[in-house]
């Protein structure tokens, strides 16, 4: 799955944190890492993602962070690993517009 092509141009620093949280699912990461490093890179492109694309930036905040390492972020790594997949995918959706 090619995230560019899902997200569209010109939003290397949106592009950059579903890479990060797709690197997560695939395994490359452990789940402290992710949360430590998600929320850190959140912090820091978190206004350049929304000039490139509000919505979005608000969709992955959400969705990654709020609902996913904030609300399960002392819950077994299976469960947290669980829900950051489904909202991955309802992220995508949303980018395709289903």
């Amino acid at each position: 799955m090619d995230i560019k092509k899902i997200i569209g141009k010109n939003k290397a620093n949106i592009e950059y944190m579903l890479t990060l949280t797709k690197a997560f699912l695939e395994g490359h990461m452990t789940d402290i890492d992710f949360k430590l490093d998600f929320s850190y890179e959140i912090d820091l492109r978190y206004r350049k993602m929304v000039k490139e694309d509000d919505y979005l930036a608000d969709v992955i905040y959400f969705y990654i962070y709020e609902e996913g390492i904030d609300k399960h972020y002392d819950d077994t790594d299976d469960s947290l690993f669980q829900v950051i997949e489904e909202n991955f995918h309802e992220i995508l959706n949303i980018c395709l517009g289903q």
